[in-house]
């Protein structure tokens, strides 16, 4: 976990620190969440399915264009791709539905 943590900080260059499914859920309880839904899927960030998928296709078209356009973002997006494949096995994105415990009764129906 520690070297997909420094191999994602060295990627992003953010501290990055992914979490696992039972750590989210604890972070969240902690917050005062209950959780109420929760999903997983492969993590496929930067992959030209999924880019189309998040952005549309012309949003897809417009972030390849800027990338193209900037060597380093080029170098970035590079980096950040080989990190996610490198470790596809170990990590994932995660969907979790929280509600704040105190608002709970709030809800609309």
């Amino acid at each position: 976990k520690q070297e997909i943590q420094r191999a994602l900080t060295d990627a992003i260059h953010v501290g990055a620190r992914p979490l696992t499914v039972p750590e989210w859920r604890t972070l969240l309880a902690a917050e005062g969440f209950t959780i109420h839904a929760e999903a997983t899927a492969p993590m496929h960030l930067l992959e030209p399915g999924r880019l189309i998928q998040d952005e549309g296709f012309w949003g897809a078209l417009r972030f390849i264009g800027n990338v193209l356009r900037n060597k380093e973002a080029q170098h970035r997006v590079k980096t950040m791709r080989k990190v996610f494949q490198k470790y596809e096995e170990h990590l994932a994105a995660i969907m979790l539905v929280g509600v704040k415990r105190d608002s709970e009764n709030n809800l609309p129906d």
